[in-house]
């Protein structure tokens, strides 16, 4: 049994203070710039290229390196392919392999995996802000296989993995193909070039906030919309994913969601949910709502609700919706500000035929999304089965 510094040339974080950042110069990445066998860089920092040239004087980043998460999302690595010079904040560990001894891939794969995971997860400290020392890095466990066998094995995760980022990469192509369907038919809900109609919602339909859950109440067991189920859901198809609650009795009418019915998050403190809409789409159910959300009914036959929803996705829309919103600390929106929104409305036939079309995508995507969950399930069973010695 061999350690991570016994097969390290390097194991460090990077710079502990802040250096001076620039509009243009050399770009600074930390921790939310890393994720497992990948990297995301939307957005990051630069430094000046003297900073650079100081900060990497010792230990500079280089391609088959890789860097190891501590702060934040601690414990996920990449091994760096990146074509260009960067320097490393503290949130990051830098891991050199020697390579004549261990494959850069099959030690970032190692470090991915559930149990270097589970153990990263109990080795933080800190008060507050919890990090993985790097100490205790260095002190993490690791039986080494042939390089032939690494090589192996890493080749088979590889691609697994592929597969799983690939059908991740479609299913986010089938949302951008939504949004620009829409685009396409109605143009710029904001600007509204194409000069629709538009209408207040106070005007064909009603709204009402959700319940006000007693801790105490106990009888009969409702299925129930909280904000958590906003993370992941934009339409209620299955009722089994929601959670059960507890009351005296069933809600008054209106408490109680119907098929078409649309629920916004009405306030939350983590402020990219606030606005999100869900669209009932499972027929009549009984299901109800948390109070941090809106539940808005269609009354009219002048819109269908399902381009309601697609509206309210629309980031544009979206952020001119939340300029009304209120809080200083908690962002949120309430019945007067939806009220008050101009919504574009196109004739019914049109907005009918637009959802047709949505229904065939979201056809696509759903078996995009099954062949995710097969792919997910593929690629954490190889990973674990890696490292238990059964891979090769």
């Amino acid at each position: 049994m061999m350690i991570l510094n016994d097969i390290c040339d390097v194991i460090t974080c990077g710079v502990a203070k802040r250096p001076e950042y620039v509009e243009k110069g050399v770009p600074f990445l930390s921790s939310k710039n890393v994720k497992s066998n990948r990297f995301i860089l939307k957005a990051y920092n630069h430094v000046s290229k003297e900073d650079y040239l100081s900060l990497t004087k010792n230990n500079k980043p280089e391609v088959d390196d890789i860097l190891y998460t501590r702060v934040g999302s601690f414990g996920e690595a990449a091994v760096i392919d990146l074509d260009f010079d960067f320097a490393i904040f503290v949130s990051l560990t830098l891991l050199k392999p020697k390579k004549e001894i261990v494959l850069p891939r099959y030690l970032m794969h190692y470090l991915n995996s559930p149990k270097i995971k589970h153990l990263a997860n109990n080795s933080t400290s800190g008060v507050g802000v919890q990090n993985l020392n790097v100490k205790v890095v260095r002190e993490f466990p690791i039986n080494l296989p042939p390089l032939d066998q690494q090589k192996k094995i890493a080749a088979i995760l590889d691609a697994a993995d592929t597969y799983r980022q690939k059908t991740k990469a479609l299913i986010t192509k089938y949302d951008a193909l939504t949004q620009s369907l829409f685009l396409d038919m109605f143009g710029d809900p904001v600007s509204n070039p194409k000069g629709w109609e538009t209408i207040s919602l106070v005007n064909y339909g009603t709204f009402k906030n959700g319940l006000n859950f007693g801790r105490n109440e106990a009888g009969v067991v409702l299925k129930y919309l909280g904000v958590g189920d906003f993370k992941s859901l934009y339409k209620i198809d299955d009722i089994e994913t929601l959670s059960n609650i507890e009351l005296n009795s069933l809600p008054s009418e209106g408490y109680l969601l119907q098929n078409g019915d649309l629920v916004f998050v009405r306030s939350n403190g983590n402020k990219a949910l606030v606005g999100r809409c869900v669209e009932v789409t499972s027929g009549d159910i009984e299901v109800t709502f948390s109070g941090f959300c809106i539940r808005y009914r269609v009354e009219s036959p002048e819109i269908n609700p399902s381009y309601l929803a697609q509206l309210f996705r629309n980031k544009s829309f979206k952020a001119m919706m939340l300029k009304g919103g209120r809080g200083a600390n908690i962002q949120n929106i309430n019945q007067k500000i939806l009220a008050e929104i101009k919504i574009p409305l196109p004739g019914i036939p049109l907005q009918n035929q637009f959802i047709d079309r949505i229904r065939a995508i979201e056809t696509q995507k759903a078996q995009a999304e099954a062949s995710l969950v097969h792919a997910e399930n593929l690629f954490h069973s190889l990973l674990q089965r890696a490292f238990n010695g059964e891979l090769v």
